[in-house]
């Protein structure tokens, strides 16, 4: 949807904003590190692991606070969740971002 624009340019820009993040474990770790300080009422009852995203609730409170930390951290480049697990992957699994 993202990357190929399907099924076409103008449908798939509508689509790709209601796109989630893809997130694992050590994206979750970071984003804590990166915001508790800022927002500690999400990380109260925070999952330390993807397993642990047990509930509705906790899925979208994690999808929060990845749009969150998208508009606090980031200019224009990186604007939609969908765009946040490829950056994010590649720059924790490189050494790059600590979680």
């Amino acid at each position: 949807m993202y990357y190929c624009q399907l099924p076409d340019y103008p449908r798939s820009a509508k689509i790709v904003e209601w796109l989630h993040a893809g997130v694992d474990t050590r994206m979750m770790a970071m984003l804590k590190k990166k915001l508790k300080g800022k927002h500690p009422e999400y990380f109260d009852d925070w999952p330390k692991a993807v397993k642990d995203v047990d509930s509705e609730k906790k899925y979208l409170e994690l999808q929060e606070v990845v749009r969150i930390f998208i508009r606090e951290k980031h200019d224009e480049k990186l604007r939609l969740p969908v765009q946040f697990d490829d950056v994010y992957w590649y720059r924790i699994t490189q050494g790059l971002e600590k979680g």
